[in-house]
């Protein structure tokens, strides 16, 4: 009996009765992070690191959950699990962080609101820690500060932000950050015109202007790990079998080949999906 082996709601271990990051409800589910594409609702117990046991609570609602912290071993049915870090690490993020703070600069110099569109959970959290805020006052969709909350109760360092209302004097907005989710766009922001739109994430680097919508600027900024991080964390984890998923999976799949080691590309699929279950031969 292999350890993991691809089932009809995902990963799953045979030997310890668990799924891992399930795509459909579970009575045991493995969360490697809070992401909405790795937790999913409606299992029974969730096994996660604990600093993403109240996120999951938060976006999940009343949950049975269960935190270990990093390195931890526990057991399930006596096969032994610990959680580690999942790479969630820029490749190169120094420069770009630069240049958003200059064009935030820029922006404030001619009067306009920066709005800058990233991900509630992680990547928000990323450009705050990054954030001149000598150039001005750094305002968040009340989405994002829910998720700021929960973060400051175990990393205090998170830098306060400026409560969202709608009574803001117009002349403090001008020469504002404000940081929304996907989600925030459209009617929401009417209000904050005139605004400048910038759209951080790692697809910049490959899609191009073209892929940016109604954002203004894009900046290259991933959640995951670069392709030498990656690699590092093969090595270090000395497994036998490697699953790939999410971006360019076939090309690293066939990277790790050449090196030797026993890899396959996994497809992702979603409860209602209409994508087929698809594991290509070795």
């Amino acid at each position: 009996m292999p350890l993991i082996e691809l089932a009809k709601k995902g990963l799953y271990c045979a030997l310890a009765d668990v799924y891992i990051d399930p795509w459909q409800a579970v009575p045991n589910a493995l969360i490697t992070h809070a992401h909405s594409d790795h937790a999913r609702g409606g299992n029974g117990l969730y096994m996660a690191h604990e600093h993403s046991v109240p996120i999951l609570a938060a976006r999940l609602g009343k949950i049975n959950a269960q935190g270990y912290a990093y390195g931890k071993t526990f057991s399930c049915n006596g096969v032994k699990i610990s959680f580690h870090p999942a790479g969630h690490v820029p490749g190169s993020a120094l420069e770009v962080f630069n240049e958003i703070n200059a064009w935030w600069a820029g922006n404030a110099a001619d009067g306009v609101v920066s709005v800058m569109m990233a991900y509630s959970l992680g990547k928000a959290q990323r450009i705050l820690q990054h954030l001149d805020q000598q150039i001005g006052p750094v305002i968040v969709h009340p989405v994002i500060e829910e998720m700021n909350e929960i973060i400051r109760g175990f990393s205090p360092s998170l830098p306060q932000t400026l409560p969202f209302k709608n009574n803001i004097p117009p002349a403090q907005l001008r020469n504002a950050m404000l940081i929304v989710s996907a989600a925030s766009s459209g009617e929401w922001l009417e209000k904050f015109k005139p605004y400048s739109m910038a759209f951080a994430s790692g697809w910049t680097n490959l899609r191009g202007k073209s892929k940016w919508g109604s954002a203004d600027r894009g900046f290259t900024l991933s959640d995951h790990a670069d392709w030498n991080g990656l690699n590092k964390a093969v090595k270090a984890t000395g497994a036998q079998k490697v699953y790939v998923t999410h971006g360019y999976t076939s090309a690293y799949v066939r990277w790790l080949r050449e090196q030797g080691i026993d890899a396959d590309e996994l497809k992702t699929l979603y409860e209602g999906d209409s994508v087929e279950l698809k594991m290509p031969h070795s």
